[in-house]
């Protein structure tokens, strides 16, 4: 359960639910979920995807926000 700080209409929301997916050896390509359907050995150079996957591997974000939570905490208190 939320916290009382979270607006109620926000603590009502259900949680994400996953669409549609393609059957085990459909040949369908997914958009919507940003997903290259080839491997990289397929679409590419794979030693740049590599290169590329490595460099950029600290872009995303840390899944529990730690240091924001904690920036949070600090200004608005635990």
């Amino acid at each position: 359960m939320a916290p009382q700080f979270v607006r109620s209409i926000v603590r009502e929301m259900t949680g994400y639910t996953p669409g549609e997916q393609p059957d085990a050896g459909e040949r369908v390509v997914k958009l919507n979920t940003n997903e290259n359907p080839l491997s990289a050995e397929r679409s590419g150079d794979a030693g740049a995807w590599r290169e590329s996957a490595a460099r950029r591997c600290g872009d995303i974000p840390n899944p529990t926000a730690d240091v924001f939570r904690d920036a949070a905490a600090k200004l608005h208190g635990p």
